[in-house]
Parts: structure tokens; C-alpha cells; sequence
């Protein structure tokens, strides 16, 4: 009878353990509703683009991802495979390209940002 309530007792932590581990690590992919807002020719081989997720409603602001690529046509599952170099509320207003370095001048509140996008290094003015 003892060893019963015993291994029951180790069932169900061990139950609870695992069904806390899967809490706790599933997080849904929050790039999943981004929309294209825009796209920019920065260079002959360099693309700009911006997508948007307003999905929060009136509690969440907008979030907004900048991402470098190296051809014009991509869509959102294309650039969802890839980081993007910047993530935040604000815009981007311009964006100089100089070799392999670029430097982009944006104002806005920052959420994520990079110092590599592919080869090109990054630099930044933040407003």
C-alpha cells in the first residue's frame, strides 16, 4: 500500500514537471501575422524591407521589423526565415551605404537591434 501512494505520488510530479516545462517553453512565433508594409531599394544589390504587426489591439503597439536583402520580391515567409537587423516602434529615415558598412539614422523606440546584417556591418543613429 505504501509503495502504491509512492509511485503515484512520483507520477504525478513528474506529470506536473513536464506539463510546466511545455508551459513554460512554448512561445508562439510572434513574427507569424507581419504584414509587407514597405519595400526600398537602398542599393543596386540591397533592399530595405518593413513589415508591420499590429496584432495587439489598442493595449500592444505596433511592431515594426527592418530587414536587409539582397533581391526585390521577397515576401513575408522569405523574410520570416531570416532576422531582422532592427525591431521597434519607430521609422527609418534614411540609410546610407558605404562598401560593406551601412548606417541607418532611425527614431522610435528600439526593441531589438544588430550590428551584422549578412556581410554588411551596421551602425546606427538613434533619435
Amino acid at each position: 500500500m505504501r509503495a502504491r501512494t509512492v509511485i503515484n505520488g512520483i507520477h504525478w510530479l513528474i506529470t506536473i514537471m513536464l506539463l510546466a516545462f511545455v508551459w513554460f517553453t512554448y512561445q508562439p512565433d510572434p513574427r507569424a501575422n507581419d504584414s509587407l508594409q514597405s519595400v526600398r531599394q537602398v542599393s543596386a544589390e540591397l533592399w530595405l524591407y518593413t513589415t508591420q504587426n499590429n496584432d495587439g489591439g489598442a493595449t500592444v503597439p505596433t511592431v515594426f521589423r527592418y530587414y536587409f536583402h539582397n533581391t526585390g520580391g521577397a515576401d513575408v515567409k522569405a523574410l520570416n526565415a531570416e532576422f531582422p537587423f532592427l525591431t521597434g516602434g519607430g521609422t527609418i529615415s534614411s540609410v546610407a551605404v558605404d562598401g560593406d558598412r551601412i548606417h541607418v539614422d532611425y527614431s522610435g523606440k528600439v526593441y531589438g537591434m544588430e550590428n551584422k546584417s549578412g556581410p554588411y556591418s551596421l551602425s546606427y543613429s538613434i533619435n
